[in-house]
């Protein structure tokens, strides 16, 4: 399989990338945007994929995109990136070598994974150093649209033979969608929270494109991205007896869960009770991972979440419904109460702090 090689050319992985290509950088495509607005699940090969535009950086003006061929800060970033980035991204070891060493390789082949790999470097360097920092989310915007640009121009080609790259890049803009409070140049602190509805509406979106391919991603490089969240079967007899000593969670957090599943089965109607009972048992889920993971946290414990909750949560996500709005607040709230009395208990920016998401 593709990813299992570093070796390639100018259509490797069926996708026509070369970083000796005069087309290294993605600036000069300029992809067809029809005006309709589709669901994140009801996309065509003529659809403008509106979800990507949460993950466009418009926030610092439009600086020229740079090209992979200039050694200098490309040079720079991608050092950065292999000795101190991918570190951060994830804390199992095995994780850690896909984002370190598995990634680049698809990189070396695909300008638009490249400009990704770049971007999250740069966001990184932006975090560390602040005397420095408008400089490198300069360049991280820079490279985050130029990608961008190009992944959005080439989505509607994804196959069996070439998802991986697709898969690589959207992987990488996650942390760029959820990095918001770095972006936004405020100070780091456990108040600042990434804006949950655009990270909802862009899994979805990518769900709806990637979905038939995560099967496959076992039997790949990336099989460990697949597999390392997973460290607890829910048969084990001490799956619902997760240890909270080193955790960071409410201590009360599986009780505030089931305070919500009562409080919707009290309010809600028969059809929007079903879904919201539902969403709170997935959430669930991702509560006993990672209450087992102690302080050993992986992103995707929680991120998988959205992918699981239904159409009908998720249109009520993006109108703002109170109920929804409660729901969404499980995942990053500080002990504010929502929804008419519904609790809040993830406390989610504290998850990132304790996982480096968001560094």
């Amino acid at each position: 399989m593709a990813a299992e090689t570093a070796s390639g050319g100018k259509s490797r992985h069926g996708i026509p990338c070369s970083l000796s290509s005069s087309h290294g950088s993605p600036s000069g495509i300029t992809p067809q945007r029809s005006s309709l607005t589709p669901s994140v699940s009801g996309l065509s090969t003529e659809a403008p994929y509106q979800f990507l535009d949460v993950a466009v950086d418009n926030s610092r003006g439009t600086p020229q995109a740079p090209t992979i061929e200039l050694w200098g800060h490309g040079l720079e970033l991608m050092h950065h990136y292999v000795l101190h980035t991918a570190n951060t991204m994830s804390i199992r070891p095995d994780m850690q070598h896909v984002w370190r060493a598995v990634m680049p390789e698809i990189g070396y082949d695909c300008p638009f994974v490249m400009h990704g790999i770049l971007t999250i470097a740069a966001l990184h360097k932006g975090y560390l150093i602040p005397s420095e920092r408008d400089k490198y989310l300069d360049l991280a915007a820079s490279h985050q649209n130029a990608g961008l640009e190009a992944f959005r121009a080439l989505l509607h080609t994804v196959d069996d033979n070439n998802w991986i790259p697709f898969f690589c890049f959207a992987s990488l803009i996650l942390f760029y969608v959820a990095s918001d409070p770095v972006r936004m140049n405020k100070e780091h602190s456990l108040e600042d929270s990434p804006d949950v509805t655009s990270l909802f509406v862009f899994v979805r979106g990518i769900r709806a494109i990637l979905e038939p391919y995560q099967s496959r991603l076992g039997k790949t490089n990336f099989g460990p991205m697949a597999q390392g969240v997973w460290i607890v079967d829910p048969g084990d007899p001490e799956y619902k007896n997760p240890p909270l000593r080193h955790s960071p969670l409410p201590r009360d957090v599986f009780e505030a869960l089931d305070y919500l599943t009562v409080f919707f089965k009290e309010n809600l109607s028969d059809v929007a009770r079903d879904d919201y009972t539902t969403a709170v048992g997935e959430l669930g889920k991702a509560a006993y991972l990672m209450a087992h993971a102690g302080a050993n946290l992986e992103v995707g414990m929680v991120v998988f979440w959205p992918y699981v909750i239904s159409e009908n949560i998720m249109a009520d996500i993006q109108a703002k419904n109170p109920y929804a709005v409660g729901l969404v607040e499980e995942t990053h709230g500080h002990g504010r109460r929502t929804a008419g009395g519904a609790p809040c208990t993830f406390g989610g920016s504290e998850v990132a702090e304790e996982t480096d998401f968001g560094f």
